[in-house]
């Protein structure tokens, strides 16, 4: 009868010393997950404390890049128009601006063309680019819808122009243009084009000579 007294004795010790491991197991991990918790709840408020000033930031960002956007919407640049050595650079630049103008039969007066300036080249180019502004919103529209005509005209030929955009706006358009080739070449049976930022499918225009004329076809 002691026998199986003492036995019962130990087999409770065993269990009750089990157990106490147990909640000692159990105590650590709760203590470790309060810490990871704790940490957590740290991250956050650190995150939301600084909120405000990421927010700032990026609106701040934001609106020095609308202003630069907004100060270059009135320029055109002009690529590719040969420098006259000596005399007065700017009163020559705009001789030659009123030229290329002049092929394109554009008119537009010489009082209108301001802020002439050569730019200085990143990639090392002889011929710098010429920066004008031009107020008239139509007629900047003209020009770069007619720039196209500049290809077969002999020494003006090699003459581009284009809107002064700045760093970020010509990384997007670069981006825009890669994706352009890569949709080209993905679907080359479809003409894709860029209009207004978005690269979209060209619909083919039908010839109305190629159209069936339905009143031929009555029965």
């Amino acid at each position: 009868m002691l026998t199986l007294v003492s036995k019962r004795q130990d087999q409770l010790e065993e269990e009750v010393k089990k157990l106490n491991n147990g909640m000692k197991e159990f105590n650590n991990k709760m203590d470790t997950q309060s810490s990871e918790f704790h940490d957590l709840m740290k991250d956050v408020s650190e995150i939301k404390n600084g909120m405000p000033a990421m927010i700032n930031e990026k609106v701040s960002e934001m609106i020095m890049d609308k202003q630069e956007e907004e100060s270059r919407v009135s320029n055109m640049i002009f690529f590719n128009v040969e420098e006259v050595k000596g005399g007065n650079s700017k009163e020559s630049d705009a001789i030659l601006i009123g030229e290329v103008l002049d092929s394109l039969n554009i008119e537009l007066e010489r009082s209108q063309l301001a802020n002439i300036t050569r730019l200085i080249t990143e990639n090392g180019s002889k011929i710098r680019p010429i920066r004008v502004r031009i107020e008239n919103r139509g007629k900047r529209g003209e020009i770069l819808r007619n720039a196209f005509k500049l290809k077969g005209l002999g020494k003006l030929s090699k003459v581009g122009i284009g809107r002064d955009l700045t760093q970020k706006q010509r990384e997007h358009n670069a981006n825009l243009r890669k994706l352009l080739e890569e949709k080209r070449t993905e679907y080359p049976g479809q003409m894709w084009v860029i209009r207004r930022d978005k690269i979209v499918e060209q619909t083919r225009v039908v010839p109305p000579d190629a159209v069936p004329d339905a009143g031929n076809h009555q029965k």
